[in-house]
C-alpha cells in the first residue's frame, strides 16, 4: 500500500499548525511546512496506514519538547543570513559603473575644495551635514511610495521585518561618519605630520566621504527598492 502525497488541504493545515505553534512569519512557515511535509511522507513510507493527524503528531513528538523551537530558530537564522547576503549583494550591485566613476569624480571634487580651505575638518563636516540633511529630506518628502511595502493585514514576513529595519539603518549610516571623520582626521594628521604631506590626509578624507555618499544612497534608496521588488515577485498575493 502506497499512501498518497499530502493534499492541498493538508498543506494548508500545516501552515495553520505552524501558526498555532507561535510561528507567524509566513516565509519561516514555508520552510517548516516543507520540513514537516517531508517528515510526514517519510512516516507514510514506513507505515502507510498512519492517518494524517497521527503522522503529524508523530513527527512533532519526534522533535522532543524543544526540538520544534530549535528547528524554528535555525530556519529563522538561515533566512536572516539569506536576507543579509541579499542586502550586501544589492549594495555591491549598486557600486558598479558608473558609480565607480562617480566616486572618483566626487573624491576629486572634495579634494579640490580642501585645497582652497584652511580648516579642512570644518568644511568636510559642513559638506557631510548638508548631504545628510538632503538625504533625510529626500527619504521623508520625495516619492515615499517607492520605498513603502504594504502587505495584507494579518500576514507577517521575516523579509518584511528586514525591509523595515533598513529605515533604522538610515539613522546609524547617517550619524556614524561624523565621529569617524573626526577620528580619521586626527589619525591621518598624526601619520602625515612627519612626512609633511598634507595632501595625503586630504585625499584620504575625500575618498572616505565619497564612498560614504555612494554607500548611503545604496543602503537608503536603492536596496529597499530592490528588496521591495523581490518581495512583490515572491509573494505577489500578499502585497496590497
Amino acid at each position: 500500500m502506497i499512501h498518497p502525497p499530502l493534499s492541498p488541504e493538508q498543506i494548508t493545515d500545516l501552515y495553520a499548525f505552524c501558526e498555532e505553534q507561535g510561528i507567524y512569519h509566513y516565509d519561516v512557515q514555508i520552510e517548516l511546512v516543507d520540513h514537516l511535509a517531508c517528515a510526514i511522507e517519510q512516516k507514510w513510507e514506513v507505515n502507510p496506514g498512519f492517518s494524517y493527524d497521527y503522522a503529524l503528531w508523530s513527527v512533532y513528538n519526534d522533535f522532543k519538547p524543544k526540538g520544534f523551537v530549535r528547528i524554528r530558530r535555525e530556519r529563522e537564522k538561515e533566512l536572516r543570513k539569506k536576507y543579509n547576503r541579499l542586502q550586501w549583494k544589492y549594495i555591491a550591485e549598486f557600486y558598479r559603473l558608473p558609480k565607480i566613476i562617480l566616486t572618483i569624480a566626487i573624491t576629486f571634487a572634495l579634494f579640490l575644495i580642501t585645497q582652497f580651505t584652511t580648516n579642512d575638518l570644518q568644511v568636510n563636516m559642513i559638506i557631510l551635514g548638508a548631504f545628510v540633511v538632503s538625504l533625510i529630506l529626500y527619504l521623508s518628502l520625495s516619492h515615499p511610495e517607492k520605498r513603502r511595502l504594504d502587505i495584507i493585514r494579518g500576514k507577517s514576513f521575516l523579509l518584511h521585518d528586514h525591509f523595515l529595519k533598513l529605515k533604522w539603518m538610515v539613522v546609524s549610516v547617517c550619524l556614524t561618519p561624523f565621529g569617524l571623520l573626526n577620528s580619521l582626521n586626527h589619525l591621518l594628521k598624526e601619520y602625515t605630520h612627519w612626512i609633511s604631506y598634507q595632501w595625503v590626509d586630504e585625499l584620504a578624507i575625500a575618498m572616505f566621504m565619497s564612498f560614504f555618499f555612494i554607500f548611503s544612497v545604496a543602503i537608503t534608496v536603492y536596496t529597499p527598492q530592490r528588496i521591495k521588488e523581490d518581495f512583490t515577485n515572491e509573494f505577489p498575493q500578499f502585497v496590497k
